[in-house]
């Protein structure tokens, strides 16, 4: 009787529920993969979120905006958290605007040089006139974050990535993100599931009140002075400052110099602007050989593939009452980095 029993268990399992479950999945896959096709949805995914303040979807929100623009000259800054926080878009925006030219800060948290090569060829479909990119050297020696890079990933930079690292390093690095990879190629709402709430809530939002729009939140700048997170001891400031050689900054440098080669081909304008840090910080970096050796294969660099390369010492002197971190401009820093920037364009 058990053996019966068990028996139409097995059955049951096999017969019905595989059949009803794959059914079911065709249908949503199906229903999602018609929905994504739709302007409907890409209109209300482009407006509502580009109010999320995840990195990730506003980006490719951003990036959508940027193909219906229009024809103004393009520029855009790109570059990690230090980039989003660091540059007044708006500030710039205002004051260019008799030029006809639109700034679009592009800024990631944590956007290191495997990020923004994923990113690439969306940058250069947008055809930007210049690319600014605000670059803290050391991220040369930081290898891909996977779930921060399975936001990005573009399955047309696979062969890059397999030139650079090598089949077998690929693998390693990819091999068991690669079903969620292609899940969020094909779904567009499995890919961003985690920021559905927050454009629903704008959605209601703007129900509510037909007036509605904000933009998305600022992370670092506006924070008050009295919770400035700096170390209360040096020897924190010089551990910080110790450079760890990563054993695949060889590729990483590669992976840089595709990603400006590519830029170059599109006949982009690149600027790398090396990151302002706290002043104390910069000061051991400085006298770090390993650091050193970044900072000259950037200014090698440069010259062999013809961009500008401006370092912490051609910016304006940055004081401890302009940063919140090591790494964070507040709103002081910001105004002076914003204020070079506009000079710089001003003398082009």
């Amino acid at each position: 009787m058990r053996q019966q029993t068990l028996r139409s268990l097995f059955i049951f399992n096999f017969n019905k529920f595989p059949f009803a479950f794959i059914i079911s999945l065709l249908i949503l896959f199906s229903a999602q993969l018609l929905w994504t096709q739709t302007s409907f949805l890409k209109d209300f995914f482009i407006k509502y979120g580009y109010l999320t303040n995840k990195d990730s979807i506003r980006i490719d929100a951003q990036l959508r905006i940027l193909k219906k623009s229009n024809e103004n000259k393009k520029i855009f800054i790109i570059g990690g958290s230090d980039a989003r926080e660091g540059i007044d878009s708006d500030y710039l925006n205002n004051f260019f605007y008799d030029n006809k030219i639109d700034f679009y800060n592009l800024g990631i948290s944590n956007g290191f040089i495997s990020e923004w090569f994923m990113l690439e060829k969306k940058l250069i479909d947008s055809k930007p006139s210049t690319i600014y990119y605000l670059f803290y050297p050391e991220a040369l020696n930081y290898m891909p974050d996977m779930d921060q890079i399975r936001l990005y990933f573009d399955f047309s930079m696979i062969s890059y990535f397999i030139e650079i690292f090598s089949a077998k390093i690929f693998l390693n690095l990819f091999g068991t993100y690669f079903s969620d990879f292609i899940l969020g190629e094909i779904l567009f709402l499995y890919k961003y599931k985690f920021a559905m709430r927050k454009i629903t809530l704008n959605l209601f939002q703007s129900f509510i009140d037909p007036n509605y729009q904000k933009k998305f939140s600022k992370y670092i700048y506006n924070i008050s002075d009295s919770k400035v997170r700096l170390p209360k001891h040096l020897d924190e400031l010089e551990q910080r400052a110790l450079i760890k050689v990563s054993k695949y900054q060889p590729q990483l440098k590669e992976m840089f110099k595709v990603f400006c080669k590519n830029l170059k081909l599109a006949k982009i304008n690149l600027v790398i602007i090396e990151s302002p840090v706290f002043p104390l910080f910069k000061n051991s970096l400085y006298q770090n050989k390993s650091y050193l050796n970044l900072l000259s294969f950037l200014e090698k660099t440069s010259y062999e593939l013809d961009f500008k390369f401006i370092n912490q010492n051609q910016l304006p002197k940055f004081k401890k009452a302009d940063f919140i971190d090591f790494y964070h401009l507040n709103k002081s820093g910001r105004a002076k980095l914003t204020n070079f920037l506009s000079t710089h364009l001003n003398r082009l």
